[in-house]
């Protein structure tokens, strides 16, 4: 199933809290976040309810968000400004 141009994080850039917006899968997600070294700096289960990730706690530079949920697993290139 291609899902990558159906899901949207934004604002983007952000000064902390992302919100992911999908309209086609209504599962869970494991989000992971990496730096641009690929370090993973955040990890959190989210459910289809509740869509926000708060990156208030990291510096400001630009980060990798990966999203799993069952078979699908898409990345998207974020960006947090404070």
């Amino acid at each position: 199933m291609e899902v990558n141009n159906e899901v949207s994080v934004y604002p983007n850039p952000s000064n902390g809290i992302f919100v992911i917006e999908n309209p086609v899968i209504s599962k869970d997600w494991n989000v992971k976040i990496y730096n641009i070294n690929g370090d993973l700096v955040h990890s959190v289960l989210l459910n289809a309810e509740n869509l926000k990730i708060d990156l208030a706690h990291l510096p400001s530079t630009y980060y990798i968000l990966k999203l799993e949920s069952e078979n699908i697993i898409l990345t998207k290139k974020i960006s947090f400004i404070k």
